[in-house]
This record gives structure tokens, C-alpha cells and sequence, in this order.
């Protein structure tokens, strides 16, 4: 038996060599591909000759030819098969991000060279049962006590069995003799790697039982990395979520479209942004979003908010004191204001309508002077720094009252992004949501959990008050005080509880239907889909237990 294995940067393929000439090439994708009709056709091989546009020559053994970027070798036999899978394999550690794509590419390989119609790989679920993960081919059981026996050992396991069945083919006696061969190889102590024979005649070797089991730790060290490394990707959004950066801005609505055109807009220039909207609608992220697209965005994005801040300590915050400045508690050394801390980058001065006059007159001066005075200092400070404000007022009406400068306000009003309330974008409704539920920052568990559409419902319904920012506690607390499986109407706040018709609530109570899918789906995961023993413990037959699952449309690697 020749083989034959082509790689090149992005693919790789191992093929065993026939009689007829093998094409290779590549697809209208520009993957590679062999053995069928290629859209962009490099060359061929028949025997050991390979032909292609420069001419032909006679393969070698372990002797790699490159051709138009397709690296061709030749293997002799079954091990170096092997050896080449397990090359392929151990490439994918590093080029492939998705556990599910990984899973399913080792199990490729090993259909590939074990000659088999199907293979699962099986992990451990949340209630610690084994259960089917990534799947390839159809009607897989796997053998409960073999699982277990490879997982307690941690070592590979090889069993054959023999079973007789009646024949109606007139050929063979009135019965035929099924030889069935396992396979089952350990993924560390969190799963298995499990192969039978069914599509070939022959039982595994030990030769293949060894190949199985270093496929399968690579498979577990990949899997693990991968965890590891999505662990460490949720951990850093998790600390950017509360330290409040990522930026990440939710919208389906025209509205808000609207708004991030302006921002796009906006974003390339310096000048001065006011961004107005009721509070709780997200003027600071929609800031950050305009500081994350500009020149500046290298730099640092500064948040003051004026009301939140006394005002005995305010003007100290904005523009810092000098060394020696005698204010009680000050270091002697002096302070930089935030305004020297956003150099370069934005400063985001939100609630603006709350500053005072004395206040106002000096981010005049920065925004006309670009200079900035600490308190106490002699000398005043060139800043490069971009302004943008925020408010939930009318300063146009605190103007005409006395309660705002007229010329600040002028200066400040060059840009102007309105941020619209909730509920006057109801189609962000859903798509906040979600972000919220699959984003909290608390269990893991909790971001998996479901709303019913009831629920969905009953908070399109709700005005919103409190806008985004209501939206998002309204979700922490449903979370909380669920049942950690689905949000449903009584998880919700009274306040948005108390305009829902009957027949909302109506909507929250399942069909018997959905939840015998479900305990069935409970069922068939918890047992590591073993028909058998789920349809006793179900209590119903296993044709009826088929049907059910055919009707249902469940499938192993669905969620319970």
C-alpha cells in the first residue's frame, strides 16, 4: 500500500494511491484537494509518477516534492500513515482556535486511517456524566463499562465480539458472523476518544490501538490549551467589563445607527463632541467608542463625572495643584489634574451642566488656549487633549436661566450626538439582552441561561425609565433570583412586571410536550446516550424511546 500526503500552508491531506491517476489541486475556495474534479487542476499521480505543467518524475519514499506550493511525499506503508496523522494532528494545535473544529478534525483523521464510517469523542459534561461532544457518522453507542474502565486506567483500551444473526442471503448458512472492534483511547480524565469498526470487515490491531491512543493525547493536550486559553479570554473581558473598557456598543435599531454614523464622522477630528441624552442611555460608552475610532485612541480615555465629584475637590481633580500649594492633605510634591493625565488622548467630562461658574470660566480658557493653570501654580501648562461632554440636561435652557455661559456653551456645541432613550429603540431591546445575560460577570453557569418569550416580551413592553442602564440591572437580578435555567415573567421586576396582560403570562407556562423533550434530552446526556438505559429509566420501550428522539430531533452533541 503506497501512500501519498500533500500539504501546503493552509491544509493537509493524507490519500492512499490506486490504480487510477490521482488529480490534485485546488477547489473554487482555494482549499486543497485530491482524488475528485479541482476547479484550478496542478498536476496528477498514477503509480509512482507524478505529472504536472513542468514535466514528470518518479517519487521517492520520504522524499518531499514541491510543486506550485503543494508539498508532495510518498509513504511505503500502514506506519508511516500514522506517522503522518499524528504530524497532521499536532500542525492543528496551532492553527485551530474552535475545540468543536479541532474535535472534528481529529476525528477526520481518524476515520481517514483507521478505515471506519464513524467515532465520537466524549467529555464530561456539568452533571460529570460522559457524554458525546463532537460526532462523526451515524448510530454510535457508547459501551458505559469501556468508557469507564479507560478513564479509571488512563490507558487505551482494544475489545472484540463476535455476535451470529440470521441471513436471508442464501450464501452464507443462514447466518453471518458481525465481529465488532472498540477502540477507546483517554483524553486525560476528561473524556474519551471511542472508535468502532462498522464499514470495514477487519478488527483494530494493536498497531492501530496505539496510533488511537496518540492521536487521543494530542487531542487532550489541544483540548485542554484551548480551555485554558478561553478561560483566560473571559477572565481579561470580565476585568475590562468592570473596569469598564472593551467597548463594546449593542444596537439593532435605525436610531442608533445613526448615532454611530455620526460617530464615524466625528471620530477623525479634534473638535469638541456634546453628547446629550436622558441618563442611563449610554453617553460614556458612546464616548469611549469615539475616542476607540480617532487618531488618539493609543492614549488614554479619561472619565470625570462632574456631579459625582464634591465641588470643594473638583477643580483640584480637573486641573491638579502645584508643588507647595498649601492646600490641607496635598502631596508636596504636587499632583497632575486629570486633564495632564488624558495628554494626548480624551478627556470625557460627563454631567457638564453640573459644573460651576468659576469652573466654567477655566474650561473656557482650555478650550480656547489649550492651557491649563494647576491650584497654586505660577506657570500654566500646554495641553494636547481632545474634550468630549456629556449631559441629560437642556443647556440651551440653563443658558437663557443664568445657570450657564453662554459663550462655554457655544464652544462646546460644535459636534452634537443624541443619544436616544430605550424606548425610543425598542429593537435593542433583545440584541441588550442577550449581551447582558451571555456577558454577566458572575457564574459561568448564569451566562448560559435562556429567556423564555414571555419574558422577551414583557420587557419590550416596558417603558424604560431608567433606559440601558435599568435594562442591564433588570437582568442581573432575573439572574439572581431564577432558577438558573431560563428567565421567565416572575423573574422579572415588579415595576416591569406590573403592565403584563394575563395572557403574557399565559406564554410562560410550557406545553407537556417541551418538557418531556427536555427530561428525555436529561436522560439520553446523562447516560451518555445508552438507549438502552435511558429507556428504562424513561419507562417506555426503546422503539418508543426512538421515536421520541426522532420526533423531538434530538442529537448527542445538543444541549440538554
Amino acid at each position: 500500500m503506497a501512500l501519498l500526503e500533500l500539504r501546503n500552508k493552509k491544509s493537509h491531506a493524507v490519500v492512499e494511491l490506486g490504480e487510477a491517476p490521482l488529480p490534485f489541486g485546488f477547489d473554487a475556495e482555494r482549499r486543497l484537494v485530491c482524488g475528485k474534479p479541482v476547479a484550478e487542476k496542478i498536476g496528477s499521480v498514477e503509480g509512482r509518477t507524478l505529472r504536472w505543467a513542468g514535466g514528470e518524475r518518479l517519487l521517492e519514499p520520504g522524499v518531499a516534492v514541491d510543486v506550485d506550493g503543494v508539498e508532495l511525499t510518498l509513504h511505503a506503508d500502514e506506519a508511516d500513515l500514522h506517522a503522518a496523522a499524528l504530524n497532521e494532528i499536532a500542525g492543528l494545535l496551532w492553527s485551530v482556535r474552535d475545540a468543536d473544529e479541532l474535535l472534528g478534525r481529529v476525528l477526520d483523521a481518524v476515520l481517514r486511517v483507521l478505515k471506519v464510517e464513524r467515532a465520537t469523542i466524549a467529555l464530561r459534561d456539568d452533571d460529570d456524566a460522559i457524554a458525546p461532544r463532537v460526532t462523526r457518522g451515524e448510530g454510535l453507542e457508547l459501551n458505559a463499562s469501556v468508557v469507564q474502565a479507560t478513564i479509571e486506567s488512563s490507558a487505551a483500551i482494544l475489545t472484540s465480539s463476535a455476535a451470529v444473526e440470521d441471513s436471508d442471503d442464501g450464501e452464507s448458512g443462514g447466518f453471518t458472523i458481525d465481529v465488532r472492534s472498540v477502540l477507546c483511547a483517554p483524553l486525560h480524565d476528561f473524556g474519551v476518544l471511542y472508535v468502532d469498526n462498522a464499514g470495514r470487515r477487519a478488527h483494530f490491531t494493536n498497531q492501530e490501538l496505539e496510533f488511537t491512543s496518540g492521536i487521543a493525547q494530542l487531542a487532550s493536550y489541544a483540548a485542554s490549551n484551548l480551555a485554558t486559553t478561553r478561560a483566560l479570554e473571559e477572565e481579561n473581558t470580565l476585568l475590562k467589563r468592570r473596569l469598564g473598557l472593551g467597548g463594546e456598543i449593542v444596537h439593532a435599531s435605525d436610531s442608533m445607527a445613526t448615532v454611530f454614523e455620526r460617530v464615524e464622522k466625528a471620530a477623525g477630528f479634534d473638535a469638541t463632541v456634546l453628547i446629550t441624552g436622558e441618563s442611563g442611555v449610554g453617553k460614556e460608552m458612546v464616548a469611549r467608542e469615539l475616542h476607540r475610532q480617532s487618531p488618539r485612541s493609543e492614549h488614554l480615555f479619561v472619565a470625570v463625572n462632574c456631579a459625582a465629584i464634591p465641588e470643594t475637590l473638583l477643580e483640584s481633580e480637573l486641573f491638579g495643584y502645584a508643588s507647595q500649594s498649601g492646600i490641607a492633605g496635598a502631596d508636596p510634591k504636587g499632583r497632575a489634574g486629570r486633564f495632564e493625565q488624558a495628554e494626548f488622548g480624551t478627556i470625557f467630562l460627563d454631567e457638564i451642566g453640573e459644573m460651576k461658574p468659576e469652573l466654567q470660566v477655566k474650561l473656557l480658557r482650555i478650550l480656547q488656549d489649550k492651557m491649563i493653570d494647576r491650584l497654586g501654580g505660577a506657570e500654566p501648562r500646554h495641553i494636547d487633549v481632545r474634550i468630549v461632554v456629556a449631559t441629560n440636561q437642556k443647556l440651551a435652557l440653563l443658558v437663557r436661566e443664568g445657570a450657564f455661559r453662554e459663550d462655554l456653551y457655544y464652544r462646546l456645541n460644535v459636534v452634537t450626538i443624541e443619544v436616544p432613550p430605550l424606548r425610543r429603540r425598542r429593537a435593542d431591546i433583545e440584541v441588550l439582552t442577550e449581551f447582558f445575560l451571555r456577558n454577566y460577570p458572575g457564574p459561568e453557569s448564569l451566562r448560559k441561561v435562556g429567556m423564555t418569550k414571555a419574558a422577551l416580551k414583557a420587557l419590550k413592553s416596558y417603558d424604560w425609565p431608567g433606559n440601558v442602564r435599568e435594562l442591564k440591572n433588570c437582568i442581573e437580578q432575573a439572574l439572581i433570583m431564577g432558577d438558573g435555567k431560563a428567565i421567565r415573567v416572575g423573574d422579572l421586576p415588579a415595576a416591569v412586571r406590573a403592565n403584563v396582560k394575563t395572557d403574557v403570562m399565559d406564554e410562560d407556562l410550557e406545553p407537556l410536550s417541551e418538557i418531556e423533550k427536555r427530561h428525555i434530552a436529561r436522560v439520553l446526556k446523562a447516560t451518555g446516550w445508552n438507549k438502552a438505559k435511558s429507556s428504562r429509566i424513561l419507562g417506555i420501550s426503546k422503539p418508543t424511546l426512538y421515536d421520541k428522539i426522532r420526533n423531538c430531533a434530538l442529537k448527542p452533541d445538543a444541549p440538554a
